[in-house]
């Protein structure tokens, strides 16, 4: 009797042991299950503007697809704003955004808190339109024997810097869109509007008021090539940004991205 009730208490001393040690270890899996979740993090997220002007054309596609692109090769999500061109500054600048996407080099003249990613995705045209031909410009120096009125887009840096160079103030008109220095270069208000060429020629081939004619492009001011530019916050960014748009160009990426933009 003693016997069958020593080996009744080992069976349950033996049974109560195994299911110690299944919970022990069903907690343990739960233990780092749970760690693992909790240690996951969502893919880091770039916001990078531009103005509206740029981002709803072909360097806007061009650019959603070159940096999508770059940034996914170094574990980055690209989210891509549009906004008027002197908010994008604002935001990039105080930090309400993570940097602007397309600018010129000079631009880390004004805002030298600004990180340049050190390599440049293209380059691009300023060119002058006009309502009539008009004798070829060929650089801004040209402008100093014109005598009418010069339009040119608000906060943008080269024609910004350059023009009051040439022209008198008060024959200077700051517009804040390229529909704006379009309509009134074609109402006879100004003789001149400077842009990039080929922001200026796909918003003349999209809207039919100016693309039955009467618009000229009359000169090319100076060509220039864009970067990225980061908040301090991303410095880190931008030399891995810059690889990668470097490997991305030598695989012929840059030029495909810019057939499919078209």
């Amino acid at each position: 009797m003693r016997i069958k009730d020593s080996n009744r208490m080992l069976l349950s001393s033996i049974s109560l042991s195994i299911f110690c040690l299944v919970l022990m270890s069903f907690d343990m899996y739960s233990w780092a299950s749970s760690d693992s979740q909790s240690t996951k993090r969502p893919p880091k997220t770039l916001v990078l503007s531009s103005s509206e002007d740029t981002k709803n054309t072909y360097h806007g596609r061009w650019l959603k697809l070159i940096y999508t692109e770059a940034l996914n090769r170094i574990g980055v999500t690209l989210e891509y704003k549009g906004l008027p061109l002197k908010r994008a500054t604002h935001f990039a600048v105080s930090g309400k955004t993570d940097g602007e996407i397309h600018r010129v080099s000079s631009y880390a003249q004004k805002h030298p808190s600004m990180v340049i990613v050190p390599e440049p995705h293209f380059s691009l045209n300023f060119s002058a339109f006009a309502a009539k031909p008009i004798n070829k410009l060929n650089g801004w120096s040209d402008l100093k024997n014109f005598d009418g009125f010069v339009s040119y887009r608000r906060g943008v840096k080269m024609t910004t810097q350059h023009v009051p160079k040439w022209i008198k103030p008060s024959k200077i008109v700051v517009v804040n869109s390229t529909s704006q220095g379009l309509a009134q270069l074609k109402e006879g208000r100004t003789q001149l509007h400077i842009g990039v060429g080929s922001v200026i020629d796909e918003f003349i081939s999209q809207n039919d008021e100016f693309a039955r004619g009467g618009i000229y492009r009359v000169g090319v001011m100076q060509s220039v090539i864009a970067h990225a530019f980061l908040h301090p916050k991303n410095k880190k960014y931008a030399q891995p940004i810059a690889d990668a748009l470097k490997a991305m160009k030598a695989e012929g990426l840059i030029e495909e991205y810019a057939i499919q933009a078209k």
